[in-house]
């Protein structure tokens, strides 16, 4: 399973004085260009989870899962017949023995073809192991790939949010986004390296089981085949949990940094969300009090997203006093 998100250190999270000091001043200097802004805050629109990135991270996963399992589809396919034909057969032996010789000739025939049988499956987790090594590091480059998208997408979000229900944009630094970005790559090369290490030693014990059955190679092929399912729904729990603990860190990371303390918890509502989650739908929760499995996103293979709670800022909207001017009358704000 994927870890939770841990980041390698947890900054304090900005101060609500220095957020709002943000938006006071986004506001106060769309007022200076004479902009017409809302007299309170507008409700949120909804968003949602980014299902294009999950989708798209999903799709270079399994396409590598696929060609691992490509690659030990020929290998088995020009050596497991051989393995087979040369396979052990102790309790055949012993019926055949005459003799405590022959009987012990035979049981070390039998263990000398087992330990070719080692050295054959050694071979196979080499070859595996090396070609998933191959594709390793571009699956890691494509995950930070994802990773930059995903802030993108994030970004877009968050200021689109900002213009709708305040009126204005709202910049803030973000020295901590590269660090963030270090981890995503961190946590995702790991589980990317856990793909093809897993599948080497399920497909090798499968092998050794098969051998010893006397299965045969179209029996293998399909027991392979399941292999590949695991390892598809591998890749799939990874795309949709990592890009969701991205996306609601980020989310986090830039509400709080513009004075956002609290969020209400929206969910996709259908009928793969757990029970907990359709039960919070709506709730308010502040940033530094979630639940007990975690913020929007955190829990595993969570696709819920925080609505920012901007109620807060309505002071900072609230229309200036009428003022005349050669006879008519200016209102900042409508």
């Amino acid at each position: 399973m994927p870890s939770p998100h841990v980041p390698l250190a947890a900054p304090a999270a900005p101060s609500r004085a220095s957020g709002r000091e943000l938006v006071a001043a986004a506001i106060a200097a769309a007022r200076a260009r004479g902009e017409q802004l809302p007299r309170k805050p507008r409700k949120p629109r909804r968003v949602h989870h980014p299902f294009g990135l999950e989708a798209l991270y999903f799709s270079r996963l399994r396409g590598a899962a696929r060609r691992l399992f490509g690659e030990i589809d020929r290998w088995l396919e020009a050596n497991y017949s051989g393995m087979l034909a040369n396979r052990a057969p102790v309790a055949q032996r012993s019926v055949r023995a005459e003799g405590l010789v022959a009987e012990k000739q035979g049981r070390r025939d039998a263990a000398a073809r087992f330990d070719d049988l080692d050295r054959q499956l050694s071979r196979f987790e080499e070859i595996v192991h090396r070609r998933w090594g191959r594709l390793s590091p571009d699956l890691v480059r494509q995950a930070q790939d994802i990773a930059r998208r995903v802030n993108r997408e994030n970004i877009r979000v968050f200021d689109e949010q900002n213009r709708h229900v305040l009126g204005v944009s709202v910049e803030a630094a973000e020295p901590w986004l590269a660090d963030e970005e270090a981890i995503f790559a961190h946590e995702n090369a790991a589980l990317i390296r856990d793909i093809g290490a897993t599948a080497t030693r399920r497909v090798a014990a499968l092998v050794t089981d098969c051998v010893r059955n006397g299965s045969s190679t179209s029996d293998l092929r399909k027991a392979v085949q399941e292999e590949l399912g695991i390892a598809t729904r591998r890749a799939a729990l990874i795309a949709v949990d990592q890009v969701g603990k991205f996306n609601g860190r980020l989310t986090q990371r830039r509400q709080q940094a513009i004075g956002i303390t609290n969020y209400r918890w929206r969910g996709v509502l259908d009928q793969r969300e757990r029970p907990a989650h359709v039960a919070r739908e709506g709730v308010e929760f502040a940033w530094d009090d979630p639940p007990s499995d975690g913020n929007p996103g955190e829990p595993i293979r969570c696709r819920c997203v925080a609505e920012p709670v901007m109620e807060d800022f309505a002071d900072l909207l609230e229309p200036r006093p009428t003022f005349r001017t050669g006879g008519s009358a200016s209102q900042q704000d409508v």
